[in-house]
């Protein structure tokens, strides 16, 4: 090869390396120009990044999520709360039944004088309690409403749809105008069991109301409701004798069946509304209670008279019995329990509670034994009844519960199934992990002798879907309904 040709190669080779040179230096110059004009913006913007062009479908979602935030206190509607349990439910992910722990406190002396050990542990708990629960709460007034069937894009879960959705009842028969409700809430089944109405074979100026809130299981409290007619329709009077010895009565049927009722139990909440003369606008209401179901009247002035007692292990009086019994109290998971398993003193049921042959039912460890009393009401009045789930979650008092319920009447001008509805949702979101279910009675002045039963359905969205209301031939734990008698309408839900 001639050297004019090597020469020709050599200065060729050299020249492309520049011009490659010189590409690079141009592009880094510009990319030094881009970060420096976006450093100034930010600088700007006071450090935050600049904000992303939004789709115009998400600025629509953002402006009716404004809108939203901006409603105001009604945050037990069904638009408001639609999407908001989803939040919640996932606070409650992963807790499932195990193992007792061992006892947090010190065992109750009979006296009950170690009932204080852990107060302050009790208020921190409740406070972070709170906190969360307000949390949920307001990240629910954030969130709008989606398909009930998904969330996020995602397809819900089955157990889910069926833990939100509630089963109500409605009817008008007499001088009472009731609504029942109950929902699983975020256990896997729901183990109360309601007497909506039932009326008094031998007082034809009677109504009863029951609640009753299984443990263990649905057996108990679903005997209790298909029995409750036989027993407890055929007292001849209301005093509280009568309802002690009924109560008893009740419970000897339960236990004379231990396959079925081995493990299981109830609380007893029942009511019975009495009219004396149907020319004076004034109501009887006797309460008998046993366990932790709690009731109170809702007066028309919007005071309220709380007309039941919780049955608590730690309560010196129970605490004597059972210690006489031989069971002892303990604190376990922050809560005092019988023997370390059972967080009420009193329950039809719980026959392992009741195994001391030496002694009499009304003196073992559990009994089933109720508290009896009487109050006057008026038309108007309601009476509110409720298991204890209504009441489980953080701030849920007698004070706030009975203020929600006079709002929600308000706000709903006086719907007894839309507030009812608000208050499920309302214990829901406020961190209830207990079944909840409540039996809502308004007193009328106006007589009717017949009545229509409506049953219906809420599923998670919140849509309503009216159902065929089960006739029944006779009472039973298997399915619950309405039934006739010569005296009136039996209507449980379960």
């Amino acid at each position: 090869m001639s050297p004019l040709r090597e020469d020709r190669r050599f200065w060729s080779l050299w020249l492309f390396l520049l011009l490659l040179l010189l590409i690079a230096a141009v592009s880094a110059t510009g990319a030094n120009d881009k970060d420096t004009s976006s450093g100034s913006l930010n600088r700007a913007n006071g450090g935050a990044k600049p904000a992303a062009p939004q789709h115009p479908a998400k600025e629509g979602e953002q402006a009716e999520e404004r809108k939203a935030n901006t409603k105001g206190e009604d945050l037990a509607s069904p638009q408001a709360l639609g999407s908001a349990i989803r939040d919640v439910e996932s606070n409650s992910a992963g807790k499932s039944a195990g193992a007792a722990p061992a006892p947090e406190g010190p065992v109750l002396a009979a006296d009950g004088t170690a009932a204080a050990t852990g107060a302050s542990g009790d208020a921190a708990a409740r406070s972070e309690k709170n906190g969360a629960a307000a949390a949920a709460s307001e990240e629910g007034e954030r969130q709008e409403p989606q398909d009930p069937m998904y969330s996020r894009g995602r397809a819900l879960s089955a157990p889910f749809v069926r833990h939100y959705s509630k089963q109500m009842v409605i009817l008008w028969e007499w001088y009472t105008k009731t609504t029942g409700a109950t929902m699983n809430g975020k256990r896997k089944q729901d183990e109360d069991a309601l007497l909506v109405h039932a009326p008094s074979h031998w007082q034809h100026n009677v109504r009863f109301k029951a609640i009753f809130d299984g443990h263990g299981g649905s057996a108990v409290s679903r005997t209790c409701v298909a029995q409750f007619c036989n027993i407890f329709g055929n007292m001849p009077d209301l005093s509280p004798e009568s309802f002690k010895r009924t109560s008893l009565m009740l419970d000897a049927v339960i236990q004379a069946d231990p396959v079925r009722h081995e493990r299981g139990g109830s609380t007893g909440l029942i009511v019975a509304i009495e009219r004396p003369d149907e020319r004076v606008p004034k109501f009887k209401i006797h309460v008998s209670n046993i366990g932790d179901s709690r009731a109170f009247i809702l007066h028309r002035n919007g005071n309220y008279t709380i007309m039941s007692k919780d049955h608590k292990p730690n309560d010196p009086q129970e605490v004597a019995r059972i210690s006489r019994a031989g069971g002892f109290v303990s604190r376990v998971r922050k809560v005092y329990r019988v023997d370390g398993t059972l967080s009420v003193s009193r329950a039809f049921g719980d026959i392992r509670m009741k195994s001391n042959a030496s002694l009499p039912a009304t003196e073992q460890k559990v009994v089933a034994i109720p508290d009896v009393r009487t109050f006057e009401a008026y038309e108007g009045d309601y009476i509110f009844m409720a298991c204890d789930g209504m009441f489980e979650a953080p701030g849920m008092s007698w004070d706030y519960v009975a203020n929600l319920l006079q709002r929600e009447l308000q706000n709903t001008n006086d719907n007894l199934v839309e507030t009812a509805f608000r208050m499920l949702n309302t214990a829901y979101l406020l961190g209830s992990a207990d079944n909840i279910s409540i039996v809502l009675t308004k007193l009328m002045s106006r007589k009717r002798n017949s009545s229509v039963v409506k049953r219906f359905t809420y599923d998670f969205s919140g849509r309503r879907e009216f159902v065929e209301t089960q006739l029944l031939l006779a009472p039973n734990v298997y399915r619950s309904g309405t039934y006739h008698t010569s005296a009136g309408p039996v209507v449980t839900l379960f």
